[in-house]
């Protein structure tokens, strides 16, 4: 399990609303709401995340809609990081979460072979979210926080500690 201290971070008190700061695997974008009609969409460019969303949504409306967003982006990496280190590892995972999680950046249960991924690794660089999954996995290998472990993660990805340090400056929340 990877600890971090909880957070009274100001960004999780968002209003959704144009001029904000957001980030997406590690890069700022400037925020925006584009009023129209139809399904939300979410738009990724190069300095700024759209939202294209109804005149009438309130802060509640827009901050679920971007939050599931970033789930999905969150999956979607994951789904194909987790099917790569796997192989690497020769391990296999019984199923991968995403949850919005106060005090970890990532959990495995060995006996039910199950990964627990904080939702906000998507604000992260992706080289974060990497490591916290090749970390969980290489406890389906070795289920303590021990030299054993750490073996593995040398082998696997020898910068994991810069990363593990880069991650442990940060917060938790977003």
């Amino acid at each position: 399990m990877m600890n971090k201290r909880k957070s009274d971070d100001p960004r999780k008190y968002r209003e959704y609303i144009k001029q904000e700061t957001h980030w997406v695997w590690g890069k700022r974008y400037q925020f925006s709401v584009v009023e129209q009609k139809g399904s939300p969409v979410v738009d990724l460019q190069t300095k700024k995340l759209i939202l294209r969303i109804g005149a009438d949504t309130d802060i509640a409306t827009r901050s679920h809609f971007l939050k599931q967003w970033y789930r999905n982006q969150l999956r979607a990496a994951a789904y194909e990081l987790v099917g790569k280190w796997e192989t690497r590892l020769q391990v296999k995972a019984a199923s991968v979460f995403v949850r919005a999680m106060d005090d970890v950046w990532g959990s495995c249960n060995p006996q039910k072979r199950t990964i627990r991924l904080n939702a906000a690794l998507v604000h992260k660089s992706p080289d974060c979210l990497e490591y916290i999954i090749v970390h969980e996995l290489a406890h389906l290998i070795e289920q303590g926080n021990d030299h054993s472990l750490t073996a593995v993660l040398h082998n696997a990805l020898p910068n994991w500690e810069a990363v593990r340090d880069h991650l442990n400056q940060s917060t938790l929340t977003y």
